[in-house]
């Protein structure tokens, strides 16, 4: 029986009717992709007009374009790479996600793309590390010289609570030599 398991994982289902569903979505997605930076390719270039005002406000007004979507739209086409063709297979199709992305330095942003580190997968609390960690414009504060980027909460369920200090310093420790440039703690 386990051979049997094991074979059905080894052989790929074949069925032409979700690889056609599967690649007419992922189509789609790029589509989006595409469509997202057109838009902020034909705002900046209404932007540079003399009825830029009048435009501005009948977008919002209309509901064509909130002043949020504006500034998004406007920090991804500043940046070349997320208007380069050739990466939107490489790129997560969501506004926040490329927002966040755009303030990556193009260069720093093509290497990412390229070791495959940002992704179509990279989902936005991903962007978000990444653009604190690359980005040229991080947020800087005059009380601390290092900002927490991100809060991980990892929760350890015991059946009885016997160790359950040795428990949470063994797995501190562990993390701690994983991960040497973080600061780790527990809170028991």
């Amino acid at each position: 029986m386990n051979q049997l398991a094991n074979l059905n994982l080894v052989l790929p289902v074949k069925n032409s009717k979700v690889e056609f569903a599967l690649q007419e979505i992922y189509a789609s997605s790029i589509k989006a992709t595409n469509a997202l930076i057109e838009v902020a390719l034909t705002v900046k270039k209404y932007e540079l007009t003399e009825e830029w005002s009048a435009i501005k406000e009948r977008l919002k007004t209309d509901n064509i374009l909130m002043d949020w979507q504006h500034k998004f739209v406007m920090c991804i086409v500043q940046n070349p790479v997320l208007l380069d063709q050739k990466f939107n297979k490489s790129l997560p199709m969501y506004t926040n996600n490329l927002y966040h992305l755009s303030r990556i330095k193009p260069e720093t942003l093509r290497e990412l793309i390229k070791t495959k580190e940002i992704n179509s997968e990279t989902t936005l609390m991903e962007c978000r590390g990444f653009a604190a960690e690359y980005s040229d414009k991080t947020k800087t504060s005059s009380s601390k010289s290092k900002s927490i980027v991100e809060k991980i909460t990892i929760t350890i369920h015991l059946s009885n609570s016997r160790g359950k200090k040795k428990i949470a310093e063994d797995a501190v420790n562990t993390l701690q030599k994983k991960y040497k440039d973080y600061e780790i703690s527990f809170k028991i």
